[in-house]
């Protein structure tokens, strides 16, 4: 069962690694794709959305793999998984710091967490206006943002943030990548991730950490500015 969930996972997974965060199935599923403003414009019939997800896909990988003892497993899809992560790299670590970027709340799988509230403009807001500003949020970086080109919406400065969460999920993920590589017998794919890990561990811990308030904090926009104290204080004072 497992197995056939990592086939039908990366059905749509395009030639340059990218593998959409949901996958609308049915006879509607193109339709439902289009009106959602989560997938990109000529693609809906691909019926997967232009949008991320916390990679966990390495992690699920490993776990199959350590758990049935095939090694088959890794040689038929670590190659595929490693393009989803080399798309990640490329095309959401716009200045090669190591860290990537999310471009909408439901791509940090946190969906809602307040800490995005000041760069969707509102504070403490109701069911419905966060949803209205989501949907906002999506068609804009469609239509403005160039079918979500990251590049692009850096440059426009609407809703771009490094979430820690996020990249230290991405760094682990680099060490599994680096572990599988290695027992396929790939030693330079293996060290080439490793470095990856490293070098994406590194920067969260210079760019995210604050050492004053003793956590991980987000990055916001085209700048990386942290979350200021004062959007944070009504939800943990």
């Amino acid at each position: 069962m497992a197995v056939a969930k990592l086939d039908t996972l990366l059905v749509p997974q395009q030639s340059n690694g990218f593998i959409g965060h949901l996958t609308y199935w049915g006879k509607r599923g193109g339709f439902m794709s289009a009106i959602y403003g989560q997938s990109r414009v000529g693609e809906w019939r691909r019926r997967h959305s232009g949008m991320i997800q916390p990679p966990v896909l390495a992690h699920a990988l490993e776990e199959l793999w350590l758990q049935t003892g095939d090694s088959n497993l890794l040689k038929t899809y670590l190659p595929r998984v490693r393009a989803f992560y080399d798309w990640l790299s490329g095309e959401r670590d716009a200045d090669g710091s190591g860290l990537i970027g999310t471009v909408s709340l439901y791509e940090a799988g946190t969906d809602n967490n307040p800490s995005f509230d000041a760069e969707l403009g509102v504070s403490n807001p109701g069911h419905r206006r966060i949803l209205w500003k989501n949907r906002k949020l999506d068609w804009y970086n469609i239509i403005r943002g160039k079918n979500i080109d990251y590049l692009t919406l850096i440059k426009r400065d609407r809703f771009v943030t490094i979430d820690p969460f996020m990249n230290a999920v991405y760094a682990d993920a680099w060490s599994t990548l680096s572990r599988m590589h290695e027992a396929a017998g790939d030693s330079e794919s293996a060290t080439s991730a490793g470095e990856q890990a490293a070098k994406t561990t590194a920067a969260l811990n210079e760019r995210c950490w604050d050492s004053e308030r003793g956590h991980y904090t987000y990055l916001h926009g085209a700048d990386q500015h942290p979350t200021q104290r004062s959007q944070l204080a009504r939800y943990f004072l």
